[in-house]
């Protein structure tokens, strides 16, 4: 709630997170197909198998470069090919889209989301992220 109590008014309406429905999580393992370290929001496209030789592309946003850092994110954790595997929440429109929770890099090192900090039943704290 700290980051959501830190940001300005405009800021907050500006940045809703009522599409995502943060009751409920999802887990997505796949390959980052795109990645993106830029403002307002950040972005990774991961493809998901379908378990049929396909897969669908889910568009993950998270925060802004700035909120990354203070969660210990540097822009070149995640990379085109990685696999990687996330805790998300998802869109309610039940499209492949939704908002980060938390991420498990090919390291094993996991990162969050800020999303975490203001779903209501969040998941577990992931360990602490270590720097490079």
């Amino acid at each position: 709630m700290a980051v959501a109590a830190s940001l300005p008014a405009g800021a907050w309406a500006h940045h809703s997170t009522t599409a995502y429905d943060l009751t409920r999580t999802m887990t997505l393992t796949g390959t980052v197909k795109r990645f993106e370290w830029t403002n307002p929001h950040s972005w990774i496209d991961i493809e998901v198998p379908d378990g049929k030789g396909g897969g669908t592309v889910w568009a993950i946003e998270f925060g802004a470069p700035n909120l990354n850092a203070r969660e210990g994110w540097h822009r070149d954790d995640v990379k085109v090919g990685d696999k990687v595997t996330m805790v998300i929440y998802p869109v309610r429109t039940g499209t492949a889209h939704g908002t980060l929770g938390k991420i498990t890099l090919p390291d094993g090192r996991t990162l969050s989301g800020a999303a975490d900090f203001l779903a209501p039943n969040k998941p577990a704290a992931p360990p602490a992220a270590t720097n490079k």
